[in-house]
């Protein structure tokens, strides 16, 4: 779940860490002024366009 109450947007870069995988870094999300986004993993647009986790 990512929550800005600034006045202005968030840009946020994740990094996505696995046990048995190289991890994936800098995908990135945008959260709108005074709002919450709450990704999900199986929804490749809520978080960069990055292919399934799983």
């Amino acid at each position: 779940m990512l929550l800005t109450i600034n006045k202005r947007g968030a840009h946020i870069s994740l990094n996505f860490y696995f046990e048995d995988r190289a991890p994936i870094k800098k995908t990135k999300a945008n959260v709108r002024r005074k709002r919450i986004k709450t990704p999900r993993l199986d929804k490749p647009g809520d978080i960069g366009g990055m292919k399934y986790l799983f």
